[in-house]
């Protein structure tokens, strides 16, 4: 059986749909998912792997395509990567107990992972301050079958360290050589034991379910625009400890405004009339308040008026940049007007 057979592709299949072959029948064939027949399954998945590894690489793949599995064999004396690492890879972690879905890294790893979520905030309101409400979706064990995967109780020996408690990982640090560690089995948590029967309906035997959570954010005034606020133990809930979310803060620009520091910056068009004449006028601030501008004398393009304790801290400025709005055009009779007052 060729290894496009194995997948279920054509030859001429892209890598978009070998990974969607490989994903759906790796979850088919997973030894925790075939209680009663473990050796059939193990050597399926094996091939599965294999089949993956070689056809989303795209030399290995033009290597096999001309000359087969024999031709592998002859051009990389390599022994086959571990199927269940590639599974991992893939799934970030295995959902049907070959590593605790929470974590979503190597068995060694501790913890579940973050959750990295982006809040929209206005300039005005990071200017001001304000609360927002942050919505995600976060997993949780399920209820129904105690996070176990499976609806009833009993246990079967591991399949994924054979009764062991241990599994032996190997690692390649360059092309031949490789270096093996001994560690906990991901699957079951080193207690050699693991459940068995139906699948649960609930988790179809992940051992989670998804929850949304809506969460109140504090933005404090003047709050740095790159600032990343953690929240701990609101992330993916786990059986032993709780993830953390990341909040990063994606700021809305505001025409004619910019920060430097936390100095506030606002380029102010005004007439030619104004700029020449004086300019009385009221302004409504960021937050809320109303400036009055009395500029009595002439007024240049590109001059800046500083009000002091006006920016996003105390004691920090608002600079007000005046940019003169010139007429396009002049009749002859505004030009000879100009001419006799200058």
């Amino acid at each position: 059986m060729s290894y496009y057979d194995i997948l279920g592709v054509q030859s001429s299949a892209s890598k978009e749909e070998i990974q969607k072959a490989y994903k759906k029948a790796a979850l088919k064939w997973h030894p925790d998912r075939n209680p009663n027949a473990v050796e059939e399954a193990n050597e399926m998945f094996k091939k599965i792997s294999q089949a993956y590894e070689v056809l989303t690489d795209d030399e290995k793949r033009s290597v096999y395509d001309r000359f087969g599995e024999e031709g592998l064999q002859q051009q990389k004396n390599q022994p086959p990567g571990d199927p269940f690492s590639q599974f991992f890879q893939f799934f970030g972690g295995d959902p049907f107990m070959g590593q605790d879905p929470f974590r979503g890294q190597h068995p060694s790893s501790q913890g579940p992972p973050l959750i990295k979520k982006s809040l929209p905030v206005t300039f005005d309101e990071m200017f001001t301050g304000c609360k927002k409400k942050l919505i995600y979706e976060r997993f949780k064990p399920c209820s129904p079958c105690d996070a176990s995967g499976y609806q009833n109780k009993s246990k079967v020996t591991c399949s994924m360290c054979q009764g062991k408690g241990v599994q032996i990982v190997r690692q390649q640090l360059f092309p031949g050589m490789f270096q093996q560690s001994v560690q906990t089995c991901g699957s079951c948590k080193g207690s050699k034991t693991m459940g068995s029967g139906p699948v649960c309906s609930t988790c179809q035997g992940s051992r989670k379910v998804t929850e949304t959570v809506t969460m109140e954010i504090d933005i404090a005034k003047g709050m740095n625009f790159n600032a990343k606020l953690m929240v701990k133990g609101a992330g993916h809930l786990d059986t032993g400890s709780n993830g953390d979310v990341l909040v990063e803060l994606e700021v809305t620009p505001k025409e004619g405004y910019w920060r430097d520091g936390n100095d506030l910056h606002h380029t102010l068009k005004i007439s030619l009339k104004e700029a020449l004449t004086g300019l009385q006028k009221k302004l409504t601030h960021l937050d809320g308040t109303l400036i009055e501008l009395d500029e009595p004398g002439i007024i240049l393009h590109g001059s800046t008026k500083v009000l002091d304790g006006k920016g996003f801290a105390a004691g920090n400025k608002y600079v007000i940049h005046f940019e003169v709005e010139y007429p396009l055009s002049l009749t002859e009779e505004q030009k000879q007007k100009i001419k006799e007052i200058l």
